[in-house]
C-alpha cells in the first residue's frame, strides 16, 4: 500500500509542477486570459479520472461475480488506462 502511496503523491506533485509552469509561462508572457482554458483543462481531467475509476471499481467487483471471464476481465481493467497514457505521453 505504500508504495502505492509514494507513487501517487509523486505523480500528483509531477502534475503540480506541469500546471504550474504552464500558468506561469502564460501570465510571463502576457497571455494571463488563457488561463482560464488551464483551470478548466484542469477540472476536466478531475471529472475524467473520477469516471475513470468508478468505472475501473464497478469493473473489479463485476469480476469478483463474474469468475469465469476472470481472465478477461482483468486484461480488460488493467488495459483500459493504456490508451488514454499513450495519448497524453504521445503529445508530448
Amino acid at each position: 500500500m505504500f508504495p502505492a502511496f509514494v507513487i501517487t503523491l509523486r505523480e500528483g506533485l509531477e502534475a503540480f509542477l506541469i500546471v504550474a509552469i504552464s500558468l506561469a509561462y502564460l501570465r510571463r508572457s502576457g497571455r494571463a486570459s488563457l488561463t482560464r482554458a488551464v483551470y478548466w483543462g484542469i477540472g476536466a481531467a478531475i471529472a475524467l479520472s473520477a469516471l475513470g475509476g468508478y468505472l475501473l471499481y464497478n469493473a473489479s467487483n463485476q469480476e469478483a461475480v463474474l469468475n469465469d471471464y476472470r481472465y478477461a476481465t482483468q486484461q480488460v481493467v488493467t488495459g483500459i488506462p493504456f490508451f488514454p497514457t499513450l495519448g497524453v505521453k504521445g503529445t508530448f
